[in-house]
């Protein structure tokens, strides 16, 4: 059982890697929507979020994670993205 602290230990390590790869991504998320509102775009397009799901169905296939985790992994990483860019200040036409 002496064992588990230490996989314990490399989980939490894990954890926090994935939380500095989701903070670095809501970095380029925020410049997205920046250029977005500049734009005056959406922050929802439909097509980016079907890809962004394939592609982490597909990433997960082959590091064997389900398409369900898969999928569920990507629509919370898809909806933290969203609310940073919703927060781009949007200039009135």
């Amino acid at each position: 059982m002496s064992d588990l602290g230490g996989l314990r230990g490399e989980l939490a390590a894990i954890d926090r890697e994935i939380m500095a790869l989701v903070g670095r991504r809501n970095c380029i998320a925020q410049t997205i929507g920046e250029q977005k509102a500049a734009a005056n775009e959406d922050v929802v397009v439909a097509s980016v979020e079907t890809a962004v799901v394939q592609r982490y169905v597909d990433a997960g296939a082959v590091v064997g994670v389900s398409a369900v985790a898969a999928i569920r992994i990507a629509r919370a990483v898809i909806d933290e993205s969203v609310e940073v860019q919703g927060k781009a200040p949007r200039h009135a036409e």
